[in-house]
């Protein structure tokens, strides 16, 4: 779903309402423009903490959209970010009000509907292609990192990691009673002036 979203030639506004953890916070890196509300929240990547293999997917759009000390500080040391530390960081582009959220998104999906489509598509497919292509190239070389180490287990340690996963997770959901099994709502706004329209997608990161 991440490499969809990051390939989609059309302009795609993130609208960042809650808690954006692990693939939740991935799919936001996905967005052309991210937007996030002035809330009580925490973002960041915790699969190091959690004992699991990035997505080869994953691991491209983190390194091609953050700067190289924020990215380290994620993807080594499982760090988490409130809004503000996110929005100073450079993970999110701007922050407006919780009420504000959707109007501001909605806003800026117009904004974006006014860029001529084929200079878009094309612009953009030259940003993100080196980050596509790295990622093609590790799965057909190299095999698909979660899928190797979670569906086919080998030993009883992988085993072991995997119940010492879930007891984290469990650890962090008491410890985040707003958030209960959502660690994150994202709307999309796919803009599509051609149409003149605009399209509005929905998704949540469970865990």
């Amino acid at each position: 779903m991440a490499t969809a979203v990051y390939s989609c030639p059309l302009p795609v506004i993130g609208a960042i309402n809650g808690h954006a953890i692990a693939g939740g916070f991935v799919l936001a890196m996905c967005c052309d423009w991210k937007i996030v509300a002035d809330a009580p929240m925490r973002v960041g990547l915790t699969e190091v903490r959690v004992g699991v293999p990035y997505p080869a997917a994953a691991l491209e759009v983190v390194r091609s959209e953050l700067h190289p000390k924020v990215a380290r500080e994620l993807v080594l040391f499982g760090k988490n970010m409130n809004a503000a530390e996110a929005l100073a960081a450079g993970i999110f582009d701007e922050s407006v009000a919780p009420d504000q959220l959707l109007v501001r998104a909605m806003e800026k999906a117009r904004e974006a509907a006014e860029l001529p489509r084929r200079s878009f598509k094309i612009i953009k497919h030259q940003l993100r292609r080196r980050a596509l292509e790295a990622c093609r190239a590790v799965i057909s070389r190299e095999g698909e990192p979660v899928r190797d180490a979670w569906i086919q287990p080998k030993d009883a340690r992988g085993n072991l990691q995997r119940a010492q996963s879930f007891a984290w997770l469990d650890k962090v959901r008491s410890r985040t009673p707003l958030c209960g099994i959502n660690f994150l709502t994202v709307s999309f706004f796919h803009s599509s002036p051609w149409k003149g329209s605009q399209k509005l997608l929905s998704g949540s990161n469970l865990s």
